[in-house]
């Protein structure tokens, strides 16, 4: 059985995720977490960032440069888009849009960057 200890069937659901992301599409979202070390830099790097995300379709859902971290280790500014699904999120980081701006990201601020597929739980 694959159950975990919360009771959840985990490769049902897994599979059930895989039909859900060819059949609908899923939202995607890109979590970035850093340490800023240049704020003027940053604050350069904010306008074709914003630019960026809403040609591709994506949206800012958070911004907070004063992150509480809970567990493990985190930057101190952490920000979440949400892109229509994880093709379009691609498309936005490797954009020569964004791509003509994201070195002044690198340049004042150290961190990471990851994208995620969003889940559609299963019916109960």
């Amino acid at each position: 059985m694959t159950e975990g200890r919360s009771g959840c069937n985990w490769r049902e659901r897994l599979i059930h995720r895989q039909f859900i992301s060819t059949v609908w599409r899923v939202s995607a979202y890109v979590v970035v977490s850093v340490d800023i070390t240049d704020p003027e830099g940053y604050q350069s790097y904010l306008p074709g960032a914003g630019a960026a995300v809403q040609a591709h379709g994506g949206r800012l859902l958070a911004a907070d440069p004063d992150t509480s971290v809970i567990e493990g280790s985190a930057g101190q500014m952490t920000v979440i888009l949400e892109f229509p699904d994880k093709a379009a999120a691609e498309a936005w980081y490797s954009s020569p849009e964004y791509q003509g701006v994201v070195h002044l990201r690198h340049q004042s601020a150290d961190g990471s960057a990851v994208i995620a597929d969003g889940f559609v739980a299963p019916a109960a």
